[in-house]
């Protein structure tokens, strides 16, 4: 049995995006040298590097490596890809219930095209608007059902069906053929990822494509529809962000290579891109101790490739919490550990953050590389 860990976020310190914030930061909150993440890290051979300078990325350096490795069809965002998940039901251990409600939702046409689209706040700013994406348990499924129905009453005669399959990712479908003319338009929009756009000014990173104005005039009348709707006035009087935009990921694709036997993760991405690669998926909750990871990986008697993708620095990036990326770290050192405990052996390791990827391939030989002497806080400096 051979184990990938993918570690989606940890080169990308919270608020380090400035270069000359970095170390400073870095200082406060950089992992230990002396883990058992960091010695596995230290003379380990260096497998692959990738970066990318351009001004607009098209998607994470996480999401690339995952597109290269399943064969992903090109043109849609790997978190497309949640709409497997969502709709494998049983084909997920452990997959959260979808949210009440959502069977209320108008039927759909047999064969209807699907979109998957997240509800997020637009924070305002001066003269633009800050995109903040929700996560798994940050949406109550009332709300979500809520929100979804009076869509559904808004978009009706235009034969849109919105379903909050989960809270935080909702799938967009057609209930006539009008419905299905519009969604094969907006099919064809490229789309960036609600995880690579959050934080950011969002005019840089819209879908872009004949259909965008058709997406935009959609957006604009949920904005106006959802403004204020007792949810969002409810969840402002106890403090938090408004639903008060949609993104739009784009149309899942399936995967051309099955790159793993079974996969944990606690992304539903990823676990909608494995199970259309054919692989068995575990899902997890974002914040799942390091034992929960080691515990599937020991049941897994026929896989020969296991993935693992942990979740906690995605969720630390998320709510810009840089103590929290510093102890998903921590939990980084516990699972490596146990699962040298095991007698496991940790094929890959590959580190993620906005603009870098590096990938790591520890071997038996490293212990005599003594010319590699590689020191985690350095590497962390040099990445972002």
């Amino acid at each position: 049995m051979t184990i990938t860990i993918l570690c989606a976020g940890a080169l990308a310190l919270p608020g380090g995006a400035d270069d000359d914030a970095r170390p400073a930061l870095l200082a406060r909150h950089a992992p230990p040298d002396d883990g058992a993440a960091a010695r596995l890290l230290a003379r380990a051979r260096a497998a692959q590097r990738l970066r990318d300078d351009s001004l607009t990325p098209s998607e994470l350096p996480d999401e690339a490596w995952l597109r290269a490795r399943f064969a992903a069809a090109p043109g849609t965002t790997i978190a497309a890809h949640a709409a497997h998940a969502l709709a494998g039901g049983d084909a997920v251990r452990g997959a959260a219930p979808a949210a009440s409600g959502a069977l209320a939702a108008p039927p759909v046409l047999p064969d209807s095209p699907t979109l998957l689209v997240r509800p997020v706040h637009l924070h305002v700013g001066l003269d633009h608007l800050v995109l903040a994406t929700p996560q798994a348990g940050e949406i109550g499924a009332d709300e979500a059902a809520a929100l979804a129905g009076a869509a559904n009453r808004l978009f009706a005669d235009d034969g849109l069906v919105w379903s909050p399959e989960a809270p935080h990712a909702w799938t967009l479908k057609a209930a006539s053929e009008a419905g299905r003319a519009r969604l094969n338009a907006l099919a064809g929009l490229a789309c960036r990822s609600a995880r690579l756009a959050s934080g950011r000014n969002i005019d840089a990173w819209q879908p872009e494509g004949e259909a965008a104005r058709q997406w935009r005039a959609i957006v604009n009348e949920l904005q106006m529809l959802w403004f204020e709707h007792p949810v969002n006035l409810a969840r402002e009087a106890d403090g938090r962000p408004a639903l008060n935009s949609v993104w739009l990921e784009g149309s899942p694709g399936v995967a051309g290579r099955r790159a793993f036997d079974a996969v944990v993760t606690a992304d539903d991405a990823v676990a909608g891109l494995s199970l259309s690669a054919g692989s068995e998926v575990s899902a997890l909750d974002p914040l799942a101790p390091p034992e929960d990871f080691a515990r599937l990986v020991a049941i897994q008697e026929n896989a020969e490739a296991i993935l693992l993708d942990p979740g906690w620095w995605r969720v630390a990036v998320a709510r810009a919490d840089a103590e929290a990326w510093r102890e998903a770290w921590l939990r980084l050192d516990s699972l490596v550990g146990r699962l040298a405990a095991a007698g496991e052996r940790v094929q890959a390791l590959v580190l993620a953050g906005e603009r870098d990827l590096l990938e790591f391939a520890p071997g038996p030989a490293d212990r005599w590389a003594v010319w590699r002497r590689r020191s985690l806080a350095g590497l962390l400096a040099g990445c972002r």
